[in-house]
């Protein structure tokens, strides 16, 4: 489903979070950011972002999310930090992001987060989920067909997938 997946893997998602911490944001959301009228800082458009996602997803607290390509975390600690009652399962396919997000969670006293390194090829689980949110990943597969029909199969009846994804078309 996901095309060249080492490559990127090597250039960008095994990258050393300490470089991150220099070029991102505070919360270093490794995707765009939202700035409406008024924002006119990194932070406070990352924390945009992250808010209207979680507005479009419809996230309530106490659901099951899958954090489908997570990168740093930065959803997955949204989340954790506004709606405590959730349960997220984070899937990167980075064990450097793994880590970071681990030992973030464990520092900062973030509960029900599973982290869990994954290619998006090879993922399965056998829990389902209220919501599957994928914010910049589903770019990266070929065939969007198998992956969805794969994602269907982890929702909750009345359950909703949201995804987010950039182009420049």
């Amino acid at each position: 489903m996901a095309d060249r997946v080492e490559k990127p893997n090597e250039q960008h998602y095994e990258v050393a979070a300490e470089f991150f911490q220099l070029v991102l944001g505070p919360r270093l959301k490794y995707s765009c950011c939202y700035w409406p009228e008024g924002v006119e800082t990194l932070a406070a458009a990352e924390e945009a972002m992250l808010a209207l996602t979680c507005e479009r997803a419809e996230i309530e607290d106490g659901m099951d999310v899958l954090d489908l390509g997570c990168g740093w975390g930065s959803l997955t600690f949204w989340l954790a930090e506004r709606y405590p009652a959730c349960r997220i399962l984070a899937v990167s396919n980075s064990r450097t992001q793994r880590a970071f997000i681990e030992g973030e969670a464990r520092r900062k006293g973030l509960h029900g987060i599973e982290v869990v390194t994954a290619d998006a090829n090879v993922f399965d689980v056998d829990r389902r989920f209220d919501r599957v949110v994928s914010v910049e990943m589903l770019e990266h597969a070929r065939n969007y067909e198998a992956l969805l029909d794969k994602i269907a199969t982890w929702l909750e009846p009345g359950g909703k997938l949201f995804v987010h994804v950039f182009s420049h078309r």
